[in-house]
């Protein structure tokens, strides 16, 4: 699924993903463990294989601010490869993990030796860049409940196809209000009127999607 629809998986384009696929090593990490840490030197590029991977920011208070979580199949840490620059976020294992790691020096040498592949990871990132401004827009345009509908959906989309169909969300009334950018009440208050509705139920840590077409629904009227 590409970026500029769901922002729960980063992905290559296709012939890059083909050309490092003889490349990099595999590695595991228990949940909780840190992937790569901000501030650190971007020396590599991961790809999730197996697991969720958490990208999150420590605000100027001191809290973790959730960015977003990974699906397998999702690949990061490519930005801070490209332009040198040390990790802006800290990726951490949300599940026990499994990633392949290309080191930035393999990802350079496949590009330079392809050029077509830089351009075609240039129309991606630019893809990515869109997703940042969408949601910059619905922050000023859309009301609250319909983009949280939207990512509900857009998270519950990816989550289908890796766990059971309809299964709980990993996310808490924090998590998802770090995603939309609102505050923990604001979000709560929205939830709790989801939930006189029938339309979420949500257990400590997990929150389950029980009417989709009217979250659905809710979304398209934003």
């Amino acid at each position: 699924m590409p970026p500029a629809t769901n922002p729960f998986v980063w992905t290559l384009p296709a012939p890059l993903v083909e050309a490092l696929e003889p490349h990099g090593a595999r590695r595991s990490f228990a949940a909780g463990a840190v992937v790569h840490a901000a501030g650190s030197r971007s020396t590599a590029i991961f790809q999730v294989r197996a697991g969720r991977v958490r990208l999150e920011r420590v605000t100027a208070s001191g809290r973790p601010l959730t960015l977003t979580l990974l699906y397998p199949g999702s690949w990061f840490g490519d930005l801070g490869c490209l332009v040198d620059r040390p990790r802006t976020d800290d990726a951490i294992a949300e599940t026990a993990v499994e990633v392949r790691q290309v080191s930035r020096e393999t990802f350079e040498r496949v590009l330079e030796r392809r050029p077509a592949l830089m351009r075609a990871l240039l129309a991606e990132l630019a893809g990515r860049l869109l997703l940042v401004l969408e949601r910059f827009e619905e922050a000023n345009v859309t009301e609250l409940p319909a983009r949280m509908a939207a990512r509900l959906l857009a998270m519950q989309a990816v989550h289908d196809q890796h766990e059971a169909p309809g299964s709980a969300l990993p996310l808490t009334q924090q998590r998802l209000a770090d995603m939309v950018g609102v505050t923990r009440e604001n979000a709560a208050r929205v939830l709790a009127q989801w939930r006189r509705r029938g339309w979420v139920r949500s257990q400590r840590g997990s929150l389950t999607v029980i009417a989709p077409k009217a979250l659905a629904a809710l979304a398209r009227s934003g």
